[in-house]
């Protein structure tokens, strides 16, 4: 008659499938026999099978609860097959049994950290079909589980800052450069981050650390900053220098790379909405806050020459290299479809992807002119003498939202946070009006809207 010892030196040799095999005649004959049970469903376990391992090891604790070893090998089976917080109980149980026993420590680390993970893809599943209640539960239960977790935290961030809880998002945001998930370069920077403590006599680097766009919105804390006192030294890239240097109280606007002066404190230009614990309810907004060159506006009038119709600033696609470009850009050949005849569109974009060429050309009054922008000065300036800006959601619509234009941005389903939920306005950018998609990839249902926008129908605020 085989017994359990002749099971457990099987195992111990490496031959599981005997194991197994004496277990199983063990079990049959001996239903209460806690050490088969026990092995059985860790050889169960550990074949893959863990949902009938963890019930057969359940079975064993019922019968012995007292065993730390059975209790923890217990947490990992409910780990592999999804029951995560039975999975802590049990690993708390061995714990409280044996506080020295590492695996049982390791096993609880394990169930939250897949918990953590499981509750992640929950969320971004929920966010891809617009459940936003669920996406927000699921990763607030993540970080409860996991508040070391940076990616998590990031992620609820960004969902909160969607949401309009800026107390909590902008907080949480700051957790971006522990996270991978946004690869954010490190600059190294010896000085500490300010976060909103006095500064008075303080020389400060305020940095842009994305794109264009994030510089355009944010540069209007550059102003805010000096007035507590502070020398303010604002960094950006070189295309933004001659439109940003014109920021009142900033004492020098500099190009990345350019040798920095000696610097008490920095900040990122997206931090500092939560320097300053900015809310919906007091977001430095204002009909504009930036201004085009005026020698670069005369120049520019003369490049397009006497004004005959209304002039339509036009943007459909961004940064292709951005990660939700494939969302939030337009092919030129829907966009220009819904553009009718009798306007003078103003192309403020630098480059055309070569699949938007042949569209480009076949609609002549689409005026592009690419190269000649040199930098934002200029796109400024462009952007000052249409009467209306038609952009999707990149650079352009902040350029438009900064100088006071009456801007109309189209937005993907899942858009960028700063464009908030459901809004058809910006609490941003005042003179800023949206058009959501109403389902994922639905730029038919937005276009149809573009064409009453253009002929003056559409809801853009006017200043």
């Amino acid at each position: 008659m085989s017994t359990f010892q002749e099971a457990a030196s099987l195992y111990q040799q490496g031959r599981a499938p005997e194991a197994q095999a004496l277990c199983e005649e063990i079990v049959r004959r001996e239903p209460f026999n806690v050490g088969a049970l026990h092995l059985l469903g860790l050889i169960l376990y550990q074949a893959g099978d863990a949902k009938r391992g963890a019930g057969l090891i359940g079975q064993a604790v019922d019968l012995n609860p007292n065993d730390a070893l059975v209790q923890s090998n217990l947490a990992a089976a409910l780990t592999a097959s999804g029951a995560f917080a039975k999975a802590i109980r049990a690993a708390d149980a061995a714990i409280a049994l044996n506080p020295q026993m590492a695996r049982a420590h390791s096993n609880r680390d394990a169930a939250i950290i897949n918990w953590a993970k499981s509750l992640k893809n929950d969320a971004a599943v929920a966010l891809k079909t617009g459940r936003m209640d669920i996406a927000h539960d699921a990763l607030t239960a993540a970080l409860h589980l996991a508040p070391i977790d940076h990616d998590v935290r990031v992620s609820l961030g960004i969902l909160q800052l969607q949401r309009g809880n800026y107390a909590e998002g902008f907080a949480n945001y700051e957790a971006r450069w522990e996270s991978g998930w946004l690869n954010l370069p490190q600059r190294g920077f010896a000085p500490p981050q300010w976060s909103g403590e006095d500064i008075k006599g303080k020389t400060i680097l305020l940095h842009n650390e994305q794109g264009y766009g994030d510089a355009l919105q944010f540069a209007r804390y550059a102003p805010l900053v000096a007035a507590r006192g502070a020398t303010v030294i604002l960094e950006v890239e070189k295309a933004l220098v001659p439109l940003l240097k014109q920021l009142p109280g900033v004492s020098a606007t500099i190009a990345r790379g350019d040798e920095l002066p000696r610097l008490d404190v920095h900040a990122p230009l997206i931090s500092l909405p939560f320097a300053f614990k900015t809310t919906l309810k007091n977001i430095p907004a204002s009909p504009h806050y930036l201004k085009a060159d005026p020698a670069k506006v005369a120049a520019w009038a003369a490049r397009l020459g006497a004004k005959a119709r209304r002039r339509i600033g036009l943007t459909w696609s961004g940064n292709a290299g951005q990660a939700n470009d494939a969302n939030r850009s337009i092919v030129l050949k829907d966009f220009a479809a819904a553009l009718p005849p009798g306007f003078d569109y103003i192309s403020l974009q630098k480059d055309v992807r070569p699949a938007d060429l042949e569209a480009l050309r076949a609609r002549p009054d689409i005026r592009h002119f690419g190269d000649e922008l040199k930098d934002f000065s200029d796109s400024a300036a462009l952007c000052e003498l249409t009467d209306e800006v038609i952009t999707v959601c990149t650079s352009t619509a902040h350029l438009a939202g900064a100088l006071g234009k009456p801007t109309t941005v189209l937005l993907c389903f899942d858009p960028c946070w700063r464009w908030l939920l459901e809004r058809s306005d910006s609490p941003w950018y005042p003179s800023v009006s949206l058009i959501r998609q109403e389902k994922p990839g639905d730029w038919a249902g937005v276009l149809a809207r573009v064409r009453d926008v253009v002929a003056g129908k559409g809801a853009t605020t006017k200043f």
